[in-house]
């Protein structure tokens, strides 16, 4: 179809311009909406780095034990309070984007644009 065929005319003796039928346009994301993106993805990266770090940076090896535990109960103690701590970690920070989360979807909702006029 060309541009031609797209208008209307208006019928004769109607002083009204021709109308040009709706076309779809793409939706521009408002900037709140990108911190929103932006801020989850950052704390994604945040949460999967801190759970490799945590699973990486255990040196239970190193444990040889004292008079009340042999190395390989230390060892085990190690690995067990690595794995305890990490999963504090992570629940601890998928908490803290949910209550950001939260905030800023509150935010996003009161600022919107009304577009019904």
């Amino acid at each position: 179809m060309t541009t031609t065929d797209q208008l209307t005319p208006p019928p004769p003796g109607d002083w009204r311009a021709p109308t040009v039928p709706d076309v779809p346009r793409k939706r521009k994301l408002r900037k709140l909406t990108w911190a929103i993106i932006i801020f989850n993805v950052l704390m994604l990266v945040w949460i999967v780095g801190g759970s490799i770090s945590a699973a990486n940076s255990a040196d239970c090896a190193a444990q040889t034990g004292s008079a009340y535990l042999s190395a390989t109960d230390a060892q085990d103690a190690c690995e067990a309070g690595t794995a305890i701590g990490a999963g504090i970690a992570v629940f601890g920070l998928l908490f803290l984007t949910m209550m950001v989360d939260v905030i800023l979807g509150v935010v996003w909702l009161v600022t919107r644009k009304n577009h019904q006029h």
